[in-house]
């Protein structure tokens, strides 16, 4: 799948790093996981919107699924988004815990291609794939 050099990040020191930005701040999530990267965050009512689980909250703890993995493949190197895709298919409420699973499909010399689904308690809620460009650290 790959065919280019890899030297991985360790994704629990990144999302430390992560964590402290607004979206790892509002959902303190957990790595549960390192292959496929796996992600968890318990919902709270600050998470709602009539009820459910807001989406801007599902994308954006996609996104930060998408990103850790894009930073730790990327070794030092910069990963920028250049798409992300996704597709709702549930909710969940407040008291349940959703997992992210994040996975590399295909990574060249300067691009990485992955995907992310969350779930709750089996069920889907969103689908979503990136692209992201990998820029040589300076």
């Amino acid at each position: 799948m790959s065919d280019a050099p890899t030297n991985e990040q360790d994704p629990g020191m990144l999302l430390s790093q992560f964590a402290q930005e607004a979206m790892g701040a509002a959902l303190s999530p957990r790595l549960d996981g390192n292959d496929p990267l796996t992600l968890s965050f318990d919902v709270k009512d600050a998470h709602l919107a009539s009820g459910a689980l807001d989406a801007g909250y599902a994308m954006g703890f996609a996104a930060l699924a998408l990103r850790l993995l894009a930073a730790s493949t990327a070794g030092g190197d910069t990963a920028s988004p250049l798409s992300i895709n996704s597709d709702f298919t549930g909710t969940a409420k407040a008291g349940e815990r959703v997992t992210a699973c994040a996975q590399i499909t295909r990574r060249t010399r300067s691009v990485i291609f992955s995907d992310v689904s969350l779930s709750a308690n089996g069920r889907n809620l969103l689908t979503a794939t990136a692209v992201y460009k990998i820029t040589p650290a300076e």
